[in-house]
Formats: C-alpha cells, structure tokens, sequence
C-alpha cells in the first residue's frame, strides 16, 4: 500500500476564499487578512488588469504571476483575483520590488498584455484605502488621481465593510451545504467534490481507492425502534468506521440511510481490501453489544486500475457492494469481481 503522507488532501468543500477558475485567493481570502491584522498591505501593492478578455488570458496572466512567484526574488509577495483584476501585495517590499515583478511579467512571453498601476501607502494609510486606491486606478477612464474621493469610492468602501460582516456567514453555510446533517460528516456534495480533486490528478504510482459501505442491519432500527434509533445507529456506525480510518482518509455519509463513502488516497487494490476486511472486522466487534449487532457489505474500485471517469468508478463502486451484499453480507467485493 502507497502511503505518500506528505500528499496534500483536499478539504471537504470548495473553500469560500478561492477564486474558482485561478485558484488565486479572492476578496473574501484578502479581508479576511485584513481582519485579522495581516501586515500584508504594509507595502506597496501592484494592480493588474488585462487588455483583452475571455479564459486563455485569465488563466494565461494567473501562469505568469506563479512564474514569477516561484522565482523566490520576490519571498513575501501575496497574490490575489479580485473580480476581473489581479493584484500582488509586497508587504515589507519597496516600489523597485513592484517594478522588477512587472518587469519579469514583461519579459515573459507567455504572458498577455496588461495594464498596471502600483499603489505605495504611507506609514499611517488605513490598509482599505490603499485596496480602494489601486482598485479605483484600475478603473476604466480613472484620471489615477486622487480616487479616494469619489462617490463610487466612498459606496465601494461600505460595501466592502458590509463583506467582511459575511464573510464568517458565507463560511458557515458552505459549511452546512458539504456537512450531512445526521452523521456530521461530509455528505455526497462533499465525497464528489473531493473525488473529483484526486481524479484530475491520477498517475499511476498514485492510486485512489473507493469503499462504498452499506449497513446490513438499519431496516431492523428502524422497524423495531423507530427512525430516530436508525438515526443514532447511522451516527454510531460512522463514527465507528472513521476510527478504523487514518489521517488523510476521508469518510463521508453517501446518498442515503447506512450508506458511507470512504475515500483513500494513495491505496492500491490490496491495500483497500486489507481496510475494507478491518472496517467489516471491526463494526463486527464494536456493535456486538448495540441492540441490534451491525454488519457492513464493502464494495471496492481503484483508480486508474479500474478506470478514471467518476461515474464510471462510482457506477463500479455501487455494483460490488450489491455483489457483496449477494455474497451473503458482511463481506467486502471489489469491481469486476464474478458473483458465484
């Protein structure tokens, strides 16, 4: 089994302070900063924004930026995607900094035409005034004077007040969209988006496996106990297979009742059949004294063994577990396994 533990696991959910197409940090990721007391507008900043429009130059512009990033000349720049413009913080940083970053943009060739106006604050500048100056330079017709005293200056300086009230808002109900709400772990929202992050990145030395666990007892809760009992053993039952989980696996509650997907980044088929006989062993042993015993049915696919299309993979995953569940239960199958 592969472990490659310093491989960064996606979180749970799209975080709400990424720009979706770039990656870059948004507005949300730089008042946050700001709110927290990051030094990050203690220097001089540089606005960027491009002379045509449409993907290829966004994405094309994003590249140029993390090229000179990666360079090291410039340690402590912070870049960010607010809206349709790009900006780069050089806390600490001298406006010679501000100008070789342009400079290296300029000699990239790879890199589209763009307009740049640089902002350098004073010891004393209130750090959003400084973000609505360079923002206001950037504006189509700007005389990049005095901006600060415009009106729409003035009505963009109270909106961003009222954002960064809704930032925390806006965290908490992506939160609740990718959490399921009867075992508090990541729901089917949250598992394809995850599964989709390790799928776009797939090779070969770095397998994904997939368990799809079903419980083989709810309908006994249920109709012996009531459905806020079957609730409690679903919450039971998650809890008892994600302390069969190690760091970096992600254990989600799948579409409906006892149903759970297990995520394994990094694990091989044997690898994932070894978990998934423990996980079986294990809900086994822990449930012997619930009121009714638990048994789980796993079923397995590995990626790009068996293929790299999610649906494909998920449609695989859904069909062993039926197949363990016509073995006789309690037992793990993996995709393309024959039924006796």
């Amino acid at each position: 089994m592969n472990s490659h533990k310093d491989k960064l696991v996606p979180s749970p959910w799209p975080p709400v302070e990424e720009d979706l197409e770039t990656g870059f940090p948004n507005l949300f990721a730089l008042l946050s900063s700001l709110r927290q007391g990051d030094a990050i507008l203690k220097g001089p900043a540089l606005g960027l924004e491009l002379s045509e429009t449409g993907d290829r130059a966004v994405m094309a512009l994003s590249r140029s930026i993390l090229k000179a990033v990666s360079t090291g000349r410039w340690p402590r720049a912070r870049h960010y995607r607010l809206a349709g413009d790009f900006y780069v913080f050089f806390p600490g940083g001298s406006v010679e900094d501000v100008r070789g970053f342009v400079s290296f943009l300029r000699s990239d060739s790879s890199c589209p035409a763009v307009t740049h106006t640089i902002a350098a604050p004073g010891d004393d500048a209130d750090p959003l005034d400084m973000l609505l100056d360079l923002w206001a330079r950037l504006l189509p017709g700007s005389s990049r004077g005095n901006a600060g005293n415009d009106s729409s200056i003035n009505i963009a300086r109270h909106l961003l007040t009222k954002i960064e009230g809704i930032v925390d808002l806006l965290q908490e109900a992506r939160r609740l969209a990718y959490t399921d709400d009867i075992s508090g772990l990541p729901n089917h929202r949250a598992a394809s988006y995850i599964i989709e992050n390790h799928l776009s990145s797939i090779r070969a030395d770095y397998p994904l496996s997939l368990l799809f666990v079903d419980g083989d007892n709810l309908r006994q809760y249920n109709e012996a106990m009531g459905h806020e009992a079957g609730n409690e053993m679903i919450r039971r039952l998650g809890a008892t297979i994600s302390c069969a989980t190690a760091p970096g696996e992600t254990v989600t509650r799948w579409l409906s009742g006892d149903e759970f997907m297990i995520i394994l980044p990094g694990v091989d088929k044997a690898g994932a059949i070894e978990k998934a006989n423990r996980i079986c062993a294990e809900v086994k042993d822990k449930s012997a004294g619930w009121e009714f015993p638990v048994t789980v049915s796993i079923g397995i696919v590995t990626s790009p063994e068996d293929g790299v299309d999610t649906k494909l993979l998920l449609a695989a995953v859904e069909k062993a577990n039926s197949n363990a569940k016509k073995l006789g239960k309690n037992r793990v199958c993996t995709a393309g396994e024959p039924v006796a």
